[in-house]
Order: C-alpha cells, then sequence, then structure tokens
C-alpha cells in the first residue's frame, strides 16, 4: 500500500510543478459552459476540441484526489489498531503534503 500513496505523492508533485508553470493542459471538450462563458478563446477550444491550460478549479479538484489517495491507510493496519492507523495517516500526510501554486 506505501507504494500507492508513494505514486500518489509523486504525482501529486509532478501536477503542482506542471500546474504552477502553465504546463498542464486539458481536452477542451472537456470544460463547462460556465467555464468557458467569458472567454473566446475557451469558446473555440471547446468547439473544436482544442487544448488549453488546465482551469485552477479542476487542478485544485485534482489535487484534493491525490491528497485523499495519499491518506489511504492499509485494512490490515487499520484492523488491527484503528487509532494507530488514523494516527500514522496523518503524520505522514503532514511530511508529504506540500501547498499548492496555481
Amino acid at each position: 500500500m506505501s507504494t500507492f500513496t508513494d505514486i500518489a505523492g509523486w504525482n501529486a508533485a509532478a501536477v503542482n510543478e506542471l500546474a504552477s508553470h502553465g504546463q498542464l493542459y486539458v481536452a477542451g471538450h472537456r470544460l463547462t459552459g460556465d467555464q468557458v462563458t467569458d472567454d473566446p478563446f475557451l469558446v473555440e477550444a471547446k468547439l473544436k476540441r482544442g487544448y488549453v491550460v488546465a482551469p485552477v478549479d479542476g487542478v485544485e479538484s485534482l489535487a484534493r484526489a491525490y491528497d485523499a489517495a495519499r491518506l489511504v491507510v492499509p485494512a490490515s493496519s487499520a484492523r488491527d489498531d484503528p487509532a494507530a492507523a488514523l494516527a500514522a495517516a496523518a503524520g505522514s500526510s503532514r511530511e508529504r503534503v506540500s501547498p499548492y501554486v496555481l
């Protein structure tokens, strides 16, 4: 299970780095109408299925998902000593979580 949480941490770091430099892209057709309403460039990307820099709300959502993945506790640990498993997860998340620069 630690491999899973390690990979989530590495992915979170990569996403954070890409997003902080405007190098994380999303397919325009995945954007919602609310996301494209005020920007003709985004409307065009949505209609023509182009790519655009990932919107901040999407990056923040992805960051929250990685944070949740990094808190996964092996079932055997939780079953044997739930309080210790939760304390260990909380301690390891504080060490690994870095602020997201968006």
